[in-house]
């Protein structure tokens, strides 16, 4: 391993990468709950997201483009590296392999991201890219926590074990 992938791996890493996720996942229910609204990052029905849009104060509508344009552009990155550096300790062989849906959600989850923020401005013929997007991202986030998960049951088995 480079001096990259060495120091995703190393256990400080990952706790404040963990520490980071939950804290910007809580942070996403605090905006959430104080400005009163649903964000659009987990739909992907055109119907259904653009009705939530239309239904969004000015106000929370810009709540939401700065929530998107600062808090979920940290957000990929933050759980995207902590699942590759788990996955990445966890397992030896086949790491390359398992690594490839948490590399590729990051690029994909700010694509979405782009396309939510043109969406809560007016520019609703964007739709048609959160319908592809937003499916593909929860499929390779899932897979890659997935992994990650299998890789921390690893890893913790194998700490008992000694």
């Amino acid at each position: 391993m480079n001096g990259f992938t060495s120091r995703i791996c190393e256990t400080k890493t990952l706790l404040t990468l963990g520490l980071l996720t939950l804290i910007m996942t809580g942070l996403f229910g605090l905006v959430m709950h104080v400005w009163g609204f649903m964000i659009i990052d987990e739909l992907y029905s055109a119907p259904i997201i653009l009705s939530h849009i239309s239904q969004l104060s000015p106000y929370q509508t810009t709540v939401h483009i700065w929530m998107t344009a600062t808090l979920d552009v940290a957000y990929p990155f933050a759980y995207g590296f902590l699942f590759i550096g788990i996955t990445l300790r966890a397992f030896a062989k086949y790491r390359i392999w398992l690594i490839l849906p948490s590399i590729a959600v990051i690029p994909i989850d700010l694509m979405e991201g782009i396309v939510q923020i043109l969406l809560l401005l007016g520019n609703e013929q964007f739709v048609v890219f959160k319908t592809v997007l937003t499916p593909l991202k929860l499929i390779l986030f899932s897979c890659g926590f997935v992994i990650s998960i299998l890789g921390l049951i690893y890893l913790l088995l194998g700490r008992r074990k000694n």
